[in-house]
């Protein structure tokens, strides 16, 4: 069970850009380096802790948002990773604007 936080310690990250820009490899070393997870997950390994659904460990992208979390210096900070290909666009607008809430 996740623990409580105080709003102002609370941080959302939208990782957007276009396909193949990196989004869930940045992800996954942010994860990795604050100690959120035990290993660094690679795409290319299908290894990844973002891209967790097997077609997309297939193709090597992602197809879906993936929410991840960790602690950092006192701040709780929500990875929101967003698939990059121009299907998703309208959708990934919808995920930045929930972010946001």
């Amino acid at each position: 069970m996740t623990k409580s936080v105080d709003l102002l310690h609370l941080r959302s990250v939208v990782l957007a850009g276009h396909a193949g820009s990196g989004k869930t490899t940045l992800g996954e070393h942010l994860l990795f380096r604050t100690g959120a997870v035990q290993r660094l997950g690679k795409v290319d390994d299908a290894s990844s802790t973002l891209d967790f659904e097997p077609e997309e460990q297939k193709r090597k992208e992602s197809l879906t948002l993936a929410v991840a979390s960790c602690e950092y210096e006192g701040t709780r900070l929500v990875f929101v990773d967003t698939p990059g290909d121009r299907k998703s666009t309208r959708l990934n607008s919808s995920h930045i604007t929930i972010s946001y809430a």
